[in-house]
């Protein structure tokens, strides 16, 4: 569980919500196409294809559908950075486009996923009531983005400037961390997303900021939480005897349709090209470790069986092997040049750290 809010917290780091003030028309029609229709088609198949789904209606048909509407929506910020870096595209406009709406779509899917888990948790049964899991997960979120981005911001930035105390800097953001998923918790929403906020509200001091302050709390999670959390979900469900392929295949068909044919509409809506649009949409199709995360979860709460979970992980790891040779293949095609720009290069810079 603290491998889990680790990996959420440095996740929100990565988030840069600067980003989504350049070209906000495309970022926000592609993000929104690209929740739309994976989240459609994500529940529209549970709803009208129960019997493939038979074993995994333990927990409600609704809850089912609503969370592989959800699950299919998410990206993985982490892993589309590092593939955008990979192809040479973390300066480009398309670049930019790409990490902004892989933002929206992280802070909405986590906040779709946040109220669904505080719904059918047997421990929140007090805040069982749906418009209350929406308001209080509206709440914190406002909460975290506002004032506590700028107690965090001052309060890091005043342990930066006591050479001191910049050696206690990892235990004492895990602290801030830990406290904020205590607070989510305590409220009635999973404590990751009081981590994945905490992550963002500290964004622009430590994932753009001070990137060697940064990359001591992502070594500290990446060479000790991360394989220890990672092994543990290979853990939880045997893969040969709950591989179904007629489910592994449709997961993996509605999931790369939905975020393809989404992305692509709304980045064309956008005022991109076709090309472009395209590109931005095989970029966002990436699902990475943020899939994996929030099938454990799902696995956990028994919303979903061994077989849902093991297809979910299939899909997210094949649209993530498959994502950098797609981008690659049509930044040849469209002979993207890199953005001359201050903006462009420190952004590249910072996600390159």
């Amino acid at each position: 569980k603290l491998g889990l809010l680790f990996f959420l917290f440095t996740t929100g780091l990565e988030v840069n919500l600067d980003l989504i003030k350049k070209r906000s028309k495309a970022v926000l029609m592609s993000s929104l196409f690209g929740i739309a229709l994976p989240f459609i088609l994500g529940y529209g198949s549970v709803i009208f294809l129960p019997r493939l789904w038979k074993a995994s209606a333990g927990g409600g048909v609704s809850d089912l559908a609503l969370f592989i509407g959800t699950a299919l929506s998410i990206t993985a910020l982490p892993v589309i950075a590092r593939i955008l870096i990979e192809v040479g595209l973390i300066n480009t406009e398309i670049g930019m486009v790409v990490l902004a709406s892989a933002t929206v779509n992280d802070i909405v899917g986590w906040g779709l996923f946040a109220v669904l888990i505080s719904s059918v948790s047997p421990e929140n049964a007090l805040f069982g009531n749906i418009l209350f899991n929406v308001l209080s997960t509206a709440g914190i979120f406002i909460f975290f983005l506002t004032i506590g981005r700028r107690v965090g911001i001052k309060a890091l930035n005043w342990i930066k400037s006591r050479a001191a105390l910049t050696n206690y800097f990892v235990s004492l953001t895990s602290v801030i961390m830990l406290a904020a998923a205590a607070l989510s918790e305590a409220i009635g929403i999973h404590a990751i997303f009081g981590a994945f906020l905490t992550g963002i509200a500290l964004s622009n001091t430590c994932g753009g900021g001070d990137t060697h302050l940064y990359d001591r709390i992502r070594q500290f999670v990446i060479s000790f939480f991360a394989p220890l959390y990672f092994v543990s979900l290979g853990l939880k469900a045997d893969f040969s005897m709950n591989f179904s392929l007629p489910l592994v295949l449709t997961v993996f068909f509605i999931a790369c349709l939905g975020k393809l044919a989404g992305g692509t509409l709304g980045a064309s809506l956008g005022g991109m090209n076709l090309k472009d649009s395209f590109t931005v949409s095989i970029g966002m199709n990436a699902r990475g470790a943020m899939e994996i995360i929030i099938a454990s979860i799902a696995l956990d709460y028994h919303i979903i069986d061994q077989p849902v979970y093991v297809a979910l992980v299939v899909m997210a790891l094949a649209t993530t092997i498959i994502s950098g040779p797609l981008m690659q293949h049509m930044t040849r095609i469209n002979g993207n040049k890199r953005r001359d720009g201050k903006d462009a290069q420190n952004t590249g810079k910072a996600y390159q750290r």
